[in-house]
């Protein structure tokens, strides 16, 4: 009777312990999987990013404003890249000069490399940090495409574009 008991006893403190084991080897994987290493760019497409939104920016760490400030080229297509991902590609119009994208991006804190490229070939590379703070980028295109130039403007504030 008594070795009956003790194996049973041993039997239930081995599944005792294979469930424990099982617990935190799934708690690990978990935590792996949905550890965030880089960008996380909640919200995607043209449509859903080229008007501001309250939603959208109470919802990221970065906000970037984009306009076409050339009346000599109307219409360009810009690229934007932070650490080598697409943010966008999009044709922007001049219109009155005032016409702007605003595109929203939840980025992890360290430092980053954001590039903006134009369909004439201008390219702008821009080393930032992020921290506990939002940054707000206004990128600006000007110039025809001889004197084509790309500009951007980090703030620590709103950048409003009327």
């Amino acid at each position: 009777m008594i070795k009956k008991h003790k194996k049973s006893s041993l039997t239930w403190i081995r599944n005792i312990l294979l469930i424990l084991f099982l617990v935190v080897l799934t708690i690990i994987v978990f935590v792996l999987i949905n550890e965030d290493r880089s960008i996380k760019i909640p919200y995607e497409g043209s449509d859903a990013s080229r008007y501001y939104s309250r939603e959208k920016s109470d919802n990221s760490n970065i906000e970037i404003v984009v306009s076409n400030q050339s009346f000599e080229n109307p219409s360009v297509t810009l690229s934007c890249l932070v650490d080598g991902i697409e943010i966008f590609e999009e044709e922007f119009d001049v219109g009155d000069q005032h016409n702007v994208s605003y595109y929203f991006v939840n980025i992890i804190e360290g430092d980053h490399i954001l590039k903006v490229t134009s369909e004439d070939g201008q390219v702008e590379e821009y080393k930032f940090e992020t921290g506990q703070n939002k940054k707000y980028f206004y990128i600006t295109y000007w110039g025809n495409k001889d004197t084509a130039r790309i500009n951007i403007f980090e703030s620590d504030d709103f950048i409003g574009i009327d």
